[in-house]
């Protein structure tokens, strides 16, 4: 039996696969490449500027993946693909694909709009759609707030878009209310409360704080103390300034207004305590 050896244009087919699916190997591997250097460059250029964290990573990996895709595409032209009409189906099925997908897309649009506005970051105090908090994560698709009752609220970023928002910056007004009694001397007492304030290591000094007499009544003399804290330690600096305040003025002497009752006592017509017909006054614990 005679063995048959494969025709010359079986061989030449062969080697002529074999060297397409090495040249698309080739050009894979390469692709790779140019996706890694392209998205440190990317990387790179844009940590001099100050465009958010969260963009930049976005960038990057559009950056990346635009390589692998065009990679890709000079892969495939190596088995006789033509690019054009796969661009092209590629376009309807984005297009298919966007349809499919418009919420989670106005969202990242709406991201990246708040991002590259600069309208909050994290660590800001807002108030958007009746929800006030400090932002906990700014993503493309929604952020993240923590709500004054400490609870976690993630608003999707198109929602953002279409209010009202209110943004308190990083810092945010302590206000308290501190009263001191109608014989006190007022400028020592608020001499007394700038050096609580100056004591606290959590007010700030720039925007300094401001005391001042903003209220007096029949009961006291209310001074307003309004220093400035960071967003994530305003109810601890509330806590600790109307303690040390407190401290203070005690260290100092001031006098603390006292609420007082007044005591009436019952007498008889004829003058004399007691029943109108004379006697003993009533127990007032009715015995």
């Amino acid at each position: 039996m005679e063995l048959e050896f494969p025709s010359q244009a079986v061989l030449e087919s062969l080697v002529k696969y074999l060297l397409q699916i090495l040249g698309a190997v080739v050009i894979v591997i390469v692709g790779l490449i140019g996706a890694s250097l392209a998205g440190r460059a990317a990387e790179r250029s844009l940590k001099r500027t100050r465009i958010e964290a969260e963009v930049r990573g976005f960038l990057v990996k559009l950056a990346k993946l635009m390589v692998l895709a065009f990679t890709l595409l000079l892969a495939l032209e190596k088995f006789g693909f033509h690019i054009a009409p796969f661009v092209a189906g590629l376009g309807v099925l984005g297009f298919a694909a966007s349809q499919a997908v418009q919420g989670p897309l106005r969202n990242m649009a709406a991201g990246m709009a708040i991002i590259l506005g600069r309208y909050y970051r994290v660590g800001d105090f807002i108030e958007v759609g009746g929800v006030r908090g400090v932002v906990r994560a700014l993503k493309l698709s929604a952020t993240v707030l923590q709500n004054t009752e400490d609870a976690t609220v993630v608003i999707p970023n198109s929602k953002i878009g279409g209010e009202i928002l209110t943004n308190f910056t990083s810092e945010r007004r302590v206000d308290l209310m501190i009263g001191i009694s109608h014989g006190e001397d007022i400028p020592r007492a608020i001499t007394a409360v700038h050096e609580a304030l100056g004591q606290s290591p959590r007010v700030l000094q720039q925007p300094p704080p401001v005391v001042g007499v903003i209220r007096v009544d029949d009961y006291a003399i209310h001074l307003s103390v309004r220093p400035w804290c960071k967003v994530t330690d305003y109810w601890a600096t509330q806590f600790e300034l109307n303690e040390a305040i407190l401290a203070k003025s005690k260290e100092r002497g001031i006098t603390l207004p006292r609420r007082e009752l007044p005591v009436v006592s019952l007498r008889s017509k004829a003058g004399a305590p007691g029943r109108p017909g004379g006697g003993e006054p009533d127990d007032l614990l009715g015995n």
